[in-house]
């Protein structure tokens, strides 16, 4: 089923690469939360949980398609098995042909940030998985992941596999600060998760929505914005970065797409009893 939005003029389609049981323990991803904390959110949002502490995990990317481009906003975990993801397998290539749209056919890859599940299908072969493409990222983000000590940390190589042989190519371009990608389509910085990342703001005959990338990684973090995530490389930003960005989904009551929360991927951020909670927008049947 594909799960799709119409933002003005741009149609923003949820394009699922995995999702299945994410081996890492939700008490090591938030080591800070106790299981009882997360007793509401295991009512709220069955879905996201295989059971009460393992995260059922959704790996999205988003097709955005106007009157002359089509952009691909992550590039998801990959066809190849990858450490700490146990069993997932990409299906990103598939899914698209799907939705009618081949390699060739996307002239932007943008990424949100530079982790593995998001970037996993930029290359296929030693050559650029979308041929015709630009591959767009935070120039502050690719100088991190070019770093010894971030690739160390990481602990596979990735990096060495799926960004820098983009430089090689000639398809990679590298920004810093806000920076429009199409007339409708804006890069944000929103840092904490990794130092570059960005989020995706459309901008469209008056209507709005944002690509959060990993601003927020679990429904419950619209609630609890303050929970650490492990994986968010400066937390006290992260959490601040976050705040900001679900204060302005809210008041603007912007449609939000993120790349982990479970399908439609697309939802709100609404305040019931002075509490944020993630409401999804309901799936076409």
């Amino acid at each position: 089923m594909e799960d799709r939005i119409i933002v003005g003029d741009v149609e923003i389609t949820c394009v699922t690469d995995a999702r299945g049981a994410f081996p890492p323990k939700l008490s090591v991803l938030f080591p800070s939360v106790t299981a009882e904390q997360w007793r509401p959110y295991r009512r709220d949002y069955p879905e996201a949980f295989v059971d009460p502490d393992t995260w059922h995990l959704h790996i999205a990317c988003y097709l955005l398609r106007t009157r002359d481009t089509t952009l691909l906003v992550d590039t998801g975990i990959g066809p190849s098995p990858a450490p700490l993801f146990g069993e997932l397998r990409g299906d990103l290539i598939h899914q698209l042909r799907l939705a009618g749209v081949e390699t060739a056919d996307v002239n932007t890859v943008f990424l949100t940030h530079l982790h593995p599940d998001h970037s996993g299908w930029n290359l296929s072969d030693g050559k650029p998985t979308f041929p015709n493409a630009r591959y767009v990222m935070s120039e502050t983000d690719w100088k991190t992941f070019q770093q010894p000590v971030v690739q160390a940390a990481i602990g596979f190589s990735f990096v060495d596999e799926m960004l820098t042989p983009l430089e090689a190519a000639g398809v990679l371009q590298l920004i810093d600060g806000e920076t429009p990608l199409t007339d409708e389509v804006t890069a944000l910085p929103a840092p904490g998760h990794t130092p570059g990342h960005m989020v995706v703001a459309v901008s469209s005959r008056g209507q709005k929505a944002m690509i959060l990338g990993d601003v927020l990684v679990h429904p419950a973090h619209v609630s609890e914005p303050e929970w650490v995530f492990a994986f968010d490389m400066d937390p006290v930003l992260a959490v601040a970065t976050r705040k900001k960005l679900l204060g302005r989904l809210e008041m603007e009551a912007m449609t939000a797409a993120q790349c982990h929360l479970p399908p439609p991927g697309f939802g709100l951020v609404v305040r019931t009893e002075g509490r944020r909670h993630w409401q999804p927008l309901e799936r076409p049947d």
